[in-house]
């Protein structure tokens, strides 16, 4: 059995919508000061576009988990 982390990050837009960005793999000790410093460094860098408008400040961040089994076929 293995444990899947996702990171989901969560801006809003010059459109006011929210956009989310998904990173997996996160890691278990990931801190929210590194988060944090990540999302900022999104928010300042307006490199990536959206449908709805440049990224414009942070609104959430949180770690997903998800329990994987995988079952042997015969």
């Amino acid at each position: 059995m293995a444990v899947e982390r996702t990171l989901v990050l969560e801006f809003k837009t010059e459109g006011d919508k929210t956009h989310r960005m998904r990173i997996s793999g996160a890691r278990e000790d990931l801190t929210p000061a590194e988060v944090n410093s990540v999302m900022d460094s999104i928010v300042s860098s307006n490199i990536f576009a959206t449908a709805s408008g440049d990224i414009t400040s942070k609104s959430s961040a949180q770690i997903i988990s998800r329990e994987v089994t995988e079952i042997q076929l015969g």
